[in-house]
């Protein structure tokens, strides 16, 4: 028998997060000692963290969003929803994926020059905020029937505008071990992926922020994800596509499929299911 959510009472306990958030806080006293972002950081300097890859696609943005996906934004924010993983099954083409990841988390076409400190470091900006453009938050996902791409495992890199597929095509019941709610069968609506075209992941690399912000880092990428979540949702209810934000992963399962479970500084933080 499975125990009670009273009995797992550490887990449970809102003293003991209390106490977490607490001491996580950013507060006035002592911040210049503890706090303050130090100095002898370095900027990430590999858009690409793939040693090995099965095939590489270069993605093309105009210098405009299409025009057939422009909407005003307060109809936008208003037809913006989360869909049931039943009610997936939307069809995407490469092109439509190229436009949504490069307008959600691409490049804006303007760089911002870091300060002497770092060498007149050149930083492009991009179409997110980021805590100190540290930019800490890696795009993965799993493709499956995108018109104009191999199934598969593929990384966004978002300065060269490419995806990387690194892994192949994966059985339908282990990407299913990858969700409690398609695992579990926890709801009626969302028992399978089957009209799923892509699973986003957003990977926190804390290597460079942390040196920065400390345990602050986390919170950032947090934060981060969240800014590109809604791009990401924004940009596909413009082209009538549903989505589903989800935090009922297992971390452990998804960071294997992108094989980076070993990586100490990389954390899965979020995803979105695209279809």
């Amino acid at each position: 028998m499975l125990p009670s959510h009273n009995q797992i009472s550490e887990f449970y306990d809102y003293d003991l997060l209390f106490e977490e958030i607490a001491g996580e806080e950013p507060r006035s006293v002592a911040w210049r000692f503890n706090q303050r972002p130090l100095d002898n950081y370095e900027f990430p300097g590999n858009e690409v963290p793939l040693e090995e890859y099965l095939d590489k696609v270069s993605l093309e943005r105009g210098p405009s969003l299409p025009e057939k996906y422009e909407v005003r934004l307060d109809k936008l924010l208003l037809k913006r929803r989360s869909t049931l993983l039943g009610q997936m099954g939307v069809s995407w083409s490469l092109d439509e994926l190229a436009a949504m990841l490069s307008w959600s988390a691409g490049p804006r076409g303007e760089d911002r020059h870091m300060g002497s400190h770092h060498a007149g470091k050149q930083i492009s900006m991009r179409t997110y905020p980021s805590g100190g453009a540290m930019y800490s938050i890696k795009l993965y996902m799993y493709i499956r029937g995108v018109e104009g791409l191999e199934d598969g495992v593929y990384y966004y890199a978002p300065l060269q505008q490419e995806l990387y597929r690194f892994r192949s095509a994966l059985p339908p019941e282990e990407l299913e071990h990858l969700f409690p709610m398609t695992l579990y069968k926890t709801d009626a609506r969302s028992l399978a992926l089957e009209g799923a075209s892509i699973l986003l992941f957003f990977m926190a690399d804390l290597t460079y922020s942390f040196k920065k912000y400390g345990r602050l880092a986390y919170k950032l990428a947090l934060l981060e994800a969240g800014h590109i979540a809604q791009n990401v949702q924004l940009i596909s209810t413009a082209m009538d596509k549903n989505t589903l934000p989800i935090c009922g992963y297992f971390a452990d399962k998804v960071e294997e499929l992108l094989l980076l479970r070993e990586h100490k500084y990389q954390h899965c933080v979020y995803g979105i299911v695209l279809g």
